[in-house]
């Protein structure tokens, strides 16, 4: 409550919240015994559409109290500087959220908590919280994406491509003899969705990378056929699919057209270079190739996307919603 008032949260509003998560007990089942009834000290309740908004609410002033970076999704917080940045600086940051932490009741499991080292010319500084040394490690699983610290993607294609293999897997035993139609219904709901997500960030450059997932797709568009098949291709037109890398470049424009638009809650136009050059042809958002000096960054989003992006039409570039624009995306071709 101090915390939402302290937000500009008052009157009413804060009544009905407040009346919302007092005076609430809980009780312990065990098969039809009950325990006796105990109160709710603290929390928020769980599978409520309220606690996600008042736990942000409750960690939100976690950005104010650290002067490094920081990034806060749920529960889950991340903390990074430039490899050049004074050591000190991050250790200090520690041991504020760390006291931060404990004075607002939430705990920290330090050996949850991890280091890892970015770039060849890092420092390797060790850091700790709470007097406990952190672990260093080579790659962590960031909101579902594995990222190491050659900031290569492999690892992580092999771990989505075998999670997709074993829902194709699930799917084979449970379905026979699918139709086309059921195929592409399982393929798109259950087994796509594993292959696409945050693709954004892992986009596959290597043609192992590539290939890994393409033979995915092919043996998820197999699903309850024999050995006597439509070619791959001819499954996929049957499917109205398309090879799972032109639809990533697709998402990609997806995604830069978002970013540009502002669809985002999050302003991240900043990645991007406009060309600001109206003598050139085409539409008014084209945008500049970046220079780079690493593989990651030639391979990076705006760089890898530019030339398809400035390739667009102005009439699509100009749509006023997403879904507009992705179906006028679905028309492009690739080379």
């Amino acid at each position: 409550m101090h915390k939402l008032h302290h937000q500009g949260v008052r009157g009413d509003l804060l009544t009905w919240i407040s009346s919302f998560l007092n005076n609430r007990s809980f009780k312990v089942r065990v098969d039809k015994e009950y325990s006796n009834p105990r109160s709710v000290l603290s929390g928020v309740p769980q599978g409520s559409v309220l606690a996600p908004l008042l736990f942000l609410a409750y960690t939100s002033d976690l950005v104010a109290v650290i002067s490094s970076k920081c990034a806060l999704y749920a529960d889950d917080a991340k903390i990074f500087a430039d490899p050049t940045s004074n050591w000190d600086t991050l250790q200090s940051d520690l041991h504020k959220i760390a006291i931060w932490s404990s004075a607002w009741l939430l705990p920290l499991n330090e050996d949850k908590c991890v280091v890892l080292h970015i770039g060849p010319n890092n420092p390797l500084n060790t850091y700790s919280i709470n007097g406990k040394l952190l672990r260093s490690v080579k790659s962590v699983n960031d909101l579902g994406v594995i990222i190491n610290d050659r900031l290569t993607w492999t690892q992580h294609i092999d771990k989505i491509c075998k999670k997709a293999n074993s829902t194709i897997y699930i799917c084979n035993k449970i379905f026979s003899k699918p139709s086309y139609e059921t195929t592409r219904k399982l393929y798109i709901m259950y087994i796509r969705p594993l292959l696409e997500y945050a693709s954004a960030i892992w986009y596959p450059i290597l043609c192992r990378d590539r290939n890994l997932l393409e033979q995915t797709q092919r043996r998820a568009t197999r699903l309850g056929l024999g050995i006597r098949r439509p070619s791959y291709a001819e499954r996929l037109s049957q499917m109205c699919l398309e090879p799972i890398t032109t639809r990533l470049r697709k998402l990609d424009l997806i995604t830069t057209y978002n970013i540009l638009t502002s669809k985002f809650s999050v302003d991240l136009s900043h990645i991007y270079k406009p060309q600001n050059d109206n003598r050139l042809r085409g539409h008014p958002r084209q945008l500049k190739h970046q220079t780079y000096s690493t593989k990651s960054r030639q391979f990076f989003l705006p760089n890898r996307v530019f030339k398809e992006w400035n390739s667009l039409q102005p009439t699509l570039v100009a749509a006023p919603t997403t879904s507009i624009f992705k179906k006028g995306i679905n028309s492009v071709t690739f080379n």
